[in-house]
């Protein structure tokens, strides 16, 4: 049984499954999302929406995202390519001849 030292409680542990104490809970299967416990999760208030929306909306968000990870990737590509011969500081000779 845990003791509160482990950072768990006893009552916590007696808990149905699919609660957010139980880790297990997302995978397993048992979860509900529209539980009270879930109010506030990231991960249920996702399954929510992505349940609520219509197919059409999911292609198009699936294809704006497409588009905002490629335009990433393309960022990201240019940033690691160095200019070749570009120096960061211009050279100035202030020796008057």
């Amino acid at each position: 049984m845990p003791t509160p030292a482990d950072g768990h409680h006893a009552e916590e542990s007696d808990s149905p499954p699919g609660r957010h104490d139980d880790p297990e809970a997302h995978d397993s299967g048992a979860h509900d999302p529209d539980a009270m416990e879930c109010r506030f999760c990231p991960l249920c208030t996702t399954v929510r929406l992505a349940r609520a929306t219509s197919p059409e909306v999911r292609d198009h968000l699936n294809s704006a995202g497409m588009s905002l990870a490629l335009a990433l990737q393309g960022l990201l590509d240019g940033m690691s390519e160095p200019t070749r011969g570009a120096t960061p500081v211009e050279k100035i000779d202030l020796a008057e001849d």
